[in-house]
């Protein structure tokens, strides 16, 4: 990735912190992790839930490592996948109170 590309994802993270942090929420990013794969944002609101979000610039897909991250988190929390302009519900994440079976998963090759 170019420094331009780091550049503009690191603004989309810095825009969608503001907005989360206006919101009341408890934002944090996460750089460095002992999970690879794990999403740039983690917003607690003030309601009590958790967001994960995976900022990407436009027109761009998670890898697959952060699809099986995002899935992992979902029993935890609402996920994400914020390109600067709207926010897409992943779909493979569904709300922490749905009390459906989550289906077994492996780890995809790093």
């Amino acid at each position: 990735m170019s420094y331009l590309e780091k550049m503009l994802e690191s603004k989309i993270q810095s825009k969608l912190i503001r907005k989360l942090e206006s919101e009341g929420a408890y934002v944090l990013k996460v750089s460095v992790c002992n999970k690879n794969g794990y999403p740039d944002v983690t917003a607690f609101m003030p309601d009590g839930t958790v967001e994960f979000y995976e900022v990407k610039q436009k027109g761009k897909k998670p890898r697959p490592l952060q699809e099986y991250r995002l899935k992992e988190l979902s029993k935890y929390g609402k996920c994400y996948v914020y390109d600067g302009e709207a926010k897409r519900v992943y779909s493979g994440c569904e709300d922490s109170n749905d009390s459906t079976e989550q289906e077994e998963q492996t780890t995809p090759d790093i």
